[in-house]
């Protein structure tokens, strides 16, 4: 008898990873590829031959590797939520560069968009803002060429990366995505579900050129006759990897940024400066994008200070002064909103040492955390997953200034485990999912009350003043 298993392609913003599970969720193989948009100023954005290349090679491969008697039951594709590709209908040439979500080129765009900011917040449970996808394909027929004439002979398909994926792997016959990628376009209406015509109409974009929509967990093709039974966002995916989140439960997952969705069931409430977001399955959580965490080190890196990324969580812990720091590379998400914004070290001098630097970003990172939470209802159940969980300082320091329970990812890669969960229920596949397996509680610093309230103070008066005094 052949042992079954899942393969999981997720389509990050900084790699990609091709992941085979078996059913009671073990690791059966992994292999991966950095992948990094091209930056320069406002652009960030890639080259979609090589993305295609590169996502099918890594598939091929790990499927290459499977143990012999290993039979692949279901392929799931999840991916960053932001990024589109525009290509030809006919022809399959890809007609633009993949622009990232984090792409600042569709400034204009957005803010000569005839809309309210409230309405479009009503409408998708999003903001008008140029991360999402509409702003950016405007951008597109302004200054693309060959998108313009795609558009003319009405060749033209504009998608999510997942479902440019699934076009190509089932061979050319589903263009489809599900909901948690297609609200992330900005011109799908969360209410009913469905294409909105209004944004289409604000946006002048036809709806011919969009992907139908599927549930997460659907049939869409097949892939060397394995069907292919996922299309998600990344975010939703390591939600579903969380277990069974509750209304109120949280997940900050990490990374390049940082999310923080918390579940509030199957009606679209709102928050004031937060993200009402589609879950997959079809219920709604609060959403809370920080916009850098995990690139914070990486920034630090190219300003010249020196250190191994193994070497943050003990540079972290080595600091006897930690220097106060504004996170705002690239502007602060939510619920503030703000783009204008700059990172800034407080009383940076001759005397700081490396690990002042370091241990200010990561002692700034959870203080960030701790604001969002704040505006939340607080709940009973806090995880914490992805990247930044190697960095175990952050989230000590989070438990011990929030004085709240949290427990953290034994698996690093919890999109992929979360996949594999859709997966085997949409199959009616049955899979033991117990959370001391795969969650363990966070220890905080053994520091008192009165000290942490002292670091507490510290840090609101020193955000407060340079939310509101950018440049000091």
């Amino acid at each position: 008898m052949k042992n079954k298993c899942f393969i999981v392609l997720d389509l990050g913003t900084s790699s990609f990873r091709a992941s085979a599970f078996s059913t009671d969720l073990k690791t059966i193989s992994q292999t991966q590829a950095k992948i990094q948009p091209t930056f320069n100023e406002a652009k960030a954005e890639y080259d979609g031959k090589e993305v295609l290349s590169s996502g099918i090679k890594l598939l091929d491969a790990l499927m290459e590797k499977l143990p012999a008697g290993t039979q692949p039951v279901s392929i799931g594709i999840t991916s960053q939520r932001s990024s589109f590709v525009m290509w030809d209908k006919n022809t399959g040439e890809i007609l633009a560069p993949v622009l990232s979500w984090q792409d600042a080129r569709a400034t204009k765009e957005i803010a000569e968009a005839k809309i309210s900011q409230e309405e479009i917040h009503k409408l998708t449970g999003l903001y008008k803002t140029h991360f999402y996808s509409a702003p950016k394909i405007v951008w597109c027929f302004e200054h693309i060429e060959a998108v313009k004439k795609a558009s003319e002979k009405g060749t033209l398909l504009i998608a999510p990366l997942a479902t440019f994926f699934i076009w190509h792997l089932s061979g050319k016959k589903v263009f489809s995505c599900d909901s948690t990628l297609a609200q992330r376009t900005l011109l799908f209406n969360m209410n009913t579900l469905k294409w909105d015509d209004k944004l289409l109409e604000v946006f002048n974009i036809k709806k011919t050129f969009l992907p139908s929509i599927k549930k997460s967990s659907d049939d869409y093709g097949r892939y060397k006759n394995i069907p292919i039974n996922l299309c998600v966002g990344d975010q939703q995916s390591a939600f579903a990897g969380a277990g069974n989140l509750q209304t109120n439960d949280t997940l900050i997952n990490t990374g390049t940024g940082a999310f923080l969705m918390q579940n509030i069931g199957s009606k679209p409430t709102s928050v004031p400066g937060f993200l009402t977001s589609i879950s997959f399955d079809g219920n709604y959580m609060l959403e809370a994008p920080i916009i850098s965490a995990g690139t914070l080190y990486k920034w630090l890196q190219k300003e010249g200070v020196e250190f191994e990324e193994k070497d943050i969580d003990s540079l972290s812990r080595k600091s006897k002064n930690p220097i106060l720091f504004f996170p705002a590379l690239g502007g602060l998400g939510a619920p503030y909103w703000k783009f204008d914004l700059l990172p800034f070290f407080k009383n940076l001098g001759d005397k700081s040492e490396t690990e002042d630097i370091i241990c200010g970003v990561s002692q700034s990172i959870a203080f960030l955390i701790r604001n969002i939470l704040g505006f939340l209802k607080k709940g009973d159940n806090i995880k914490v997953s992805g990247g930044l969980t190697e960095i175990n300082y952050i989230f000590e320091f989070l438990t011990t200034i929030t004085s709240t329970n949290i427990s953290k990812a034994k698996d690093k890669e919890l999109t992929s485990l979360g996949a594999c969960l859709i997966m085997a229920k949409y199959l009616n596949i049955s899979i033991n999912y117990e959370d001391k397996e795969h969650f363990s509680p966070v220890v905080p610093f053994k520091i008192s009350t009165q000290d942490a309230k002292k670091l507490i103070t510290q840090w609101d008066k020193f955000f407060a003043y340079y939310l509101e005094h950018p440049f000091g």
